[in-house]
């Protein structure tokens, strides 16, 4: 996968594990597995003291660049994050829900979790291009707010295809 893959795969889980349900991991996902139809779909789990050779076969004969095969370190550490996001935060298991934008044109799409005790406010920029939000718009009473996950260029721009988490605690 590439690096704009692997940025891709972070946003949506980002959304996974912010949004309303429970977060669904298949075994090799966190280690950076990566597999489609049979019989690419049941690989043996990629463990830390083995050395792999790289995959060059396509299941289907067609011609593919070469992949390493080892743990993708970078993105464990990313699930690692995530998890530990959902874990601290009961308004991302257990909160209410609300849609607080969405952008068609600019695919901008954004929405809330709350409970008594705060409000988490997650924005995603689907688009292949940073894009200026308004906070006095996005985040009523910005001052309030503070970024809880995610990088942004600023308060005020989301790069392309990420996301953002925003925390409020003075709800309670």
């Amino acid at each position: 996968p590439t690096d704009e893959e692997r940025q891709i795969q972070k946003t949506i889980l980002l959304f996974q594990f912010t949004y309303i349900g429970a977060p669904y991991i298949y075994y090799g996902d966190e280690v950076g597995m990566w597999g489609a139809d049979d019989p690419d779909c049941r690989k043996p789990m990629v463990w830390e003291e083995f050395k792999y050779e790289d995959e060059t076969h396509h299941p289907f004969g067609l011609e593919r660049s070469s992949d390493t095969v080892e743990i993708d370190e970078e993105l464990f550490q990313f699930y690692k994050s995530i998890i530990k996001l959902r874990k601290e935060h009961e308004s991302l298991r257990r909160g209410k829900y609300g849609t607080v934008l969405i952008d068609d044109d600019r695919s901008l799409f954004a929405f809330e979790r709350w409970n008594d005790a705060e409000s988490i406010r997650v924005i995603f920029n689907l688009s292949d291009q940073s894009q200026a939000i308004d906070p006095d718009e996005f985040l009523p009473n910005k001052d309030t707010w503070t970024i809880l996950f995610g990088d942004s260029e600023s308060n005020d721009v989301i790069k392309a295809k990420s996301g953002v988490a925003y925390i409020n605690t003075t709800n309670g």
